[in-house]
């Protein structure tokens, strides 16, 4: 129910967002505006980018997974999406993203979101070390 009511508002509230900027510095102004805060946002969204996979790469060489950057990497890509969707409201929730404190609050909120829906299942399972170098019945040989 809530998704069709934000495929017909949120086009409404970009348009509208168009008009009172435009309406107060003009049509060429707003659309300078829109580009130089798509470019700008992409920019940051860039350089973050760059340190987020430097942090992934020293993960994986401390034998880590890297799962809060690769979360971080979607709230990222979220955010680039955004800022390059024509909008002053999708722009300002693409730079909200950019803000590493309220994108980690973002993305916290959305997991736990997902794990109430879940009903926070565990899964329970064991797991036993196989020697990948020898292949099975071959040990000892």
């Amino acid at each position: 129910m809530l998704l069709p009511v934000a495929l017909v508002a949120l086009p409404l509230i970009e348009i509208a967002g168009f008009v009172v900027v435009g309406g107060r510095i003009g049509a060429p102004a707003t659309i300078g505006l829109t580009v130089l805060t798509a470019g700008a946002g992409l920019f940051v969204a860039r350089l973050q980018g760059a340190g987020l996979l430097r942090r992934a790469r020293d993960a994986f060489a401390h034998d880590e997974p890297p799962v809060a950057e690769a979360v971080e990497g979607l709230a990222l890509a979220a955010a680039g999406l955004l800022l390059l969707a024509p909008g002053f409201a999708s722009d300002a929730a693409g730079a909200l993203l950019l803000v590493p404190p309220l994108r980690f609050a973002a993305v916290y909120w959305l997991l736990g979101r997902l794990a109430r829906r879940r009903g926070g299942a565990v899964i329970d399972g064991e797991f036993r070390r196989v020697d990948i170098e020898s292949p099975p019945g071959r040990r000892g040989e």
